[in-house]
């Protein structure tokens, strides 16, 4: 009875102790460029780079996050980071993301952004934190758009 009641506890006291998913406070994640790497028939590499904002008195020390892209909507592919990030306190720092596409699947994606020249973005990341021999996962969400037709793109005379 007394080995039930112990082992009661300690599977409370476990359960207790995890984590779940919360929002990060006052964590800023802003996408700040894109580019591409490898390309190949079926899969294209998206880098994108993230600023990893921390406007509280304390440092954030990262260990890793997933960070999952959306183009006018639609998922398009998701990126992890594996490598600690230190983002000290009142500071930013940044963090290049590779997103892997299907270019089967992102050839239907493209053409809504060709036609309407305008891509809105969102950007759902989850980062994996330790505080001291505590771990949590941290959750944050951005956005924001671009107009194609803001930019003016010279035509080449042959």
């Amino acid at each position: 009875m007394k080995l039930k009641t112990s082992l009661l506890a300690l599977v409370a006291g476990l359960l207790c102790a995890c984590q779940t998913l919360e929002p990060a406070p006052g964590l800023e994640v802003t996408l700040i460029n894109l580019g591409f790497g490898e390309v190949t028939v079926l899969e294209t590499t998206l880098l994108c780079t993230i600023r990893i904002q921390n406007p509280t008195p304390a440092p954030l020390q990262l260990e890793g996050a997933v960070h999952k892209l959306y183009l006018n909507g639609s998922y398009i592919g998701q990126g992890t980071v594996s490598e600690s990030t230190a983002v000290p306190r009142l500071s930013s720092t940044t963090q290049t993301v590779k997103v892997f596409l299907s270019n089967l699947s992102l050839v239907h994606r493209l053409r809504p952004i060709v036609e309407t020249q305008k891509v809105d973005y969102q950007l759902k990341s989850t980062f994996y934190a330790r505080d001291g021999t505590r771990s949590r996962r941290l959750s944050t969400e951005s956005e924001g758009g671009l107009s194609l037709n803001d930019f003016k793109f010279p035509i080449a005379v042959q």
